[in-house]
């Protein structure tokens, strides 16, 4: 049970980290909700950033989604419906 817990979690928290308003902020002085859709994602920071900041919000989600996936195999054996849910929760509650 606690080893499902460190999985929530530790999913729930790397799904949290919004590459997209990172790289924004830190390296173009930009604030991506203010731009184009609004969205944080990778194609609204392809089009504010060029294709160089949306290419390195897209790789960088794209091994965050990874590493979630690696660590749950490595600590369950197993992937889980349970550690998808929890990746996926900050993108379905942010505004």
């Amino acid at each position: 049970m606690v080893l499902y817990l460190a999985i929530l979690l530790e999913s729930y928290l790397m799904g949290s980290v919004p590459f997209g308003l990172i790289i924004a902020k830190v390296g173009y002085q930009k604030d991506l909700r203010k731009y184009g859709s609004g969205n944080i994602g990778t194609t609204n920071a392809m089009r504010t950033l060029g294709f160089s900041g949306g290419a390195l919000t897209f790789f960088l989600d794209t091994v965050k989604g990874y590493l979630g996936g690696l660590f749950a195999l490595w600590a369950a054996r197993q992937t889980s419906l349970f550690q998808a849910v929890a990746a996926a929760s900050p993108s379905l509650w942010a505004g």
